[in-house]
């Protein structure tokens, strides 16, 4: 997958850039970037800030993780059996 030259804060940034009031010609040119880049990061990211982003990319994180280790308990530790434990039993031969 191609890496994008934006990070997810600056592309916010742009998009805070066109809401004051700056047209999105001027904003192509200024980035680099065509017009239907601009409207496709609309389309993505228009209306949220920084710390959302943030935010919604902690839940992904923590998503990801849950759906590798299972649910986080209470005390911080995961709740699926642990490789050690597989081992012990002799499920992991």
């Amino acid at each position: 997958m191609k890496r994008s030259r934006f990070t997810e804060d600056q592309i916010i940034g742009i998009l805070k850039e066109h809401e004051a009031g700056v047209s999105v010609a001027d904003l192509c040119r200024k980035h680099g970037v065509s017009d239907a880049t601009v409207y496709k990061w609309k389309a993505k990211y228009g209306g949220m800030d920084v710390s959302a982003n943030r935010r919604c990319r902690r839940s992904r994180i923590c998503a990801g993780w849950q759906s590798c280790h299972g649910p986080i308990s209470p005390g911080g530790r995961s709740t699926a059996p642990s490789a050690k434990a597989s081992l012990k039993a002799g499920r992991g031969q």
